[in-house]
């Protein structure tokens, strides 16, 4: 459509705003804009293959902050702005992954986690648990920990989805995946999982992290399954496994959007790490809204995050 049309459908907000989104947009090559045949200066706005890809990504986002435990949540409002804001920062501060292994409390947290002041950690708790993304968990210790909500844990699927769309559409603009990140998205989902009562065994979730010449760095999850439901699951790839699932980050992402499985090497019992990975897709496309189990995650090491 024209800018004036755009315009129109904006509710009329200032000219400003609307050319400073639309100059942002367009450098991410969300946009494009194309001049229209016999008007002079005339410019047309049309979204190119990279802002077509992005609109079920902000379908993901949108379906998650609607399960907001403060109510449902609009993209675009102050609250969600706050609520993403969150979110990322509790990301990119190792807070999510280590509370998604288990609950500790601020002081707990500052131990484990270098390169983050302690107030910058205690602003970034408080933020979390005032938007809902983790809250106090009753202990007989001293301290208060903290544990991730069903909230956070439905989180994994928008962030899913934007990994995807960054790494496709905007390489440059995104670091590579981390050891962290993997194990984050999967210790938030597993608890989740729902498979045929048939189901059981040991599955190892490999993800192929490349680092140059020194070759991929593997990372990920061991799972136990007992009749359908995941009972322990740990940040390690030892010991025997009945099924496993092997995959570079591309195709882990393409594998757990679409639900194909097709994108992975699978070993062992194909049946059963074929309906791990499907059923870890289900969950991150529509989380479950049963409580999770609690499981024997085993020591957290100590993580070293840059400031």
């Amino acid at each position: 459509m024209a800018l004036t049309e755009l315009a129109r459908a904006l509710s009329s907000p200032p000219p400003t705003t609307v050319r400073g989104r639309l100059r942002k947009l367009a450098d991410l090559g969300i946009l494009e804009r194309r001049r229209e045949a016999g008007f002079a200066g005339a410019v047309e706005l049309e979204l190119t293959a990279a802002g077509t890809a992005l609109i079920p990504v902000a379908g993901a986002l949108q379906s998650w902050l609607e399960q907001s435990p403060q109510g449902s949540l609009t993209l675009g409002t102050i609250s969600a702005k706050g609520a993403i804001s969150a979110l990322t920062e509790g990301w990119s501060t190792a807070v999510v992954r280590v509370l998604s292994a288990t609950p500790l409390s601020l002081t707990q947290l500052n131990r484990l986690i270098s390169g983050v002041s302690y107030p910058s950690l205690e602003r970034r708790i408080t933020a979390m648990r005032m938007c809902g993304h983790i809250e106090r968990v009753a202990s007989k210790d001293r301290g208060t920990p903290y544990g991730v909500t069903n909230w956070l844990r439905d989180s994994t699927g928008a962030v899913v989805a934007a990994t995807r769309w960054e790494r496709k559409y905007a390489p440059g603009a995104l670091g590579s995946l981390s050891r962290l990140d993997v194990e984050a998205i999967l210790l938030l989902s597993i608890p989740r999982i729902r498979l045929p009562e048939a189901r059981s065994g040991v599955c190892r979730l490999v993800f192929e992290l490349h680092r140059g010449s020194s070759g991929p760095e593997l990372v990920g999850l061991t799972v136990r399954v007992e009749a359908g439901r995941a009972v322990t699951w740990a940040a390690q790839l030892t010991g025997d496994a009945s099924a496993w699932a092997v995959g570079s980050v591309s195709a882990w992402l393409d594998a757990l959007v679409s639900g194909d499985s097709d994108w992975l090497e699978l070993g062992g019992d194909l049946g059963f790490a074929k309906d791990l990975v499907e059923g870890l897709s289900g969950i991150l496309r529509q989380a479950e809204p049963d409580p999770p189990p609690q499981p024997e995650v085993g020591q957290i090491s100590l993580i070293t995050q840059k400031p």
